[in-house]
């Protein structure tokens, strides 16, 4: 079955989560939401960084655009290095 994950910093995608869900195998993931609008470092939890790497599909509901680019860097980074 196909797995998704949706990744949120903020207040959306529980919605999208709740329909998927019903469709798929869905995971929803709730990271801390940066609390300047510069960030020095992305810090996700090993256990959350597992279940990201683990789905075929990420989907990112997140209100801080660096979030999404070193959430990626982060994921590609353990893949192909």
């Amino acid at each position: 079955m196909l797995k998704v994950v949706i990744v949120t910093d903020g207040p959306y995608g529980d919605r999208a989560y709740e329909t998927i869900q019903m469709e798929f195998d869905a995971e929803f993931i709730e990271l801390e939401k940066p609390s300047s609008t510069f960030m020095d470092e992305l810090e996700i939890p090993e256990n959350q960084m597992v279940k990201i790497k683990e789905e075929n599909i990420l989907i990112t509901y997140t209100t801080h655009p660096d979030v999404t680019l070193d959430l990626i860097h982060m994921i590609n980074k353990t893949l192909i290095g």
